[in-house]
């Protein structure tokens, strides 16, 4: 006559599916933690009856495991979003040089050639609102700023 065989843990199951899934996040992995300790207790006064104490002691490794995997992997994402923070407006100014450039350049694409800074004697009167070479003491604001163009 053979022996009836044991019922498995249905905590321990639970424990090590927890576990698993505690490798991408760590919710799963607390109860993962909590189930593999119940079923070992469950397990345990059983007297032989209930079965599943590998899985139950798996899914508390890898619920442990999980926890710490994802808990490392979320500080070092804190540390990078901290330092991705403080570099924000120097990214903001490298932005904003970059449009400077670009609007240069086309402008000298559309004056053959010559930057604002450098026109033609012709386009100066029509960009700044004097002719080139007044740049004296006096000069006025759409000399210094291109107002005109602006």
């Amino acid at each position: 006559m053979t022996p009836a065989p044991t019922k498995t843990s249905g905590m321990a199951i639970a424990s090590l599916v927890c576990g698993i899934l505690a490798l991408c996040i760590a919710v799963p992995g607390l109860l993962g933690v909590i189930f593999g300790i119940l079923a070992l207790r469950e397990i345990n006064r059983s007297e032989g009856a209930i079965g599943g104490t590998g899985l139950a002691i798996g899914g508390l490794v890898t619920s442990a495991i999980g926890v710490l995997v994802v808990g490392l992997v979320g500080a070092n994402m804190l540390t990078w979003m901290a330092s991705a923070k403080s570099k924000a407006p120097r990214i903001k100014c490298v932005n904003n040089l970059s449009s400077i450039g670009k609007a240069t350049l086309g402008f000298s694409q559309d004056n053959g050639g010559h930057t604002p800074w450098n026109p033609a004697p012709n386009q100066s009167l029509n960009h700044f609102g004097s002719e080139a070479g007044t740049f004296d003491g006096g000069a006025s604001a759409g000399d210094i700023f291109g107002l005109a163009a602006m």
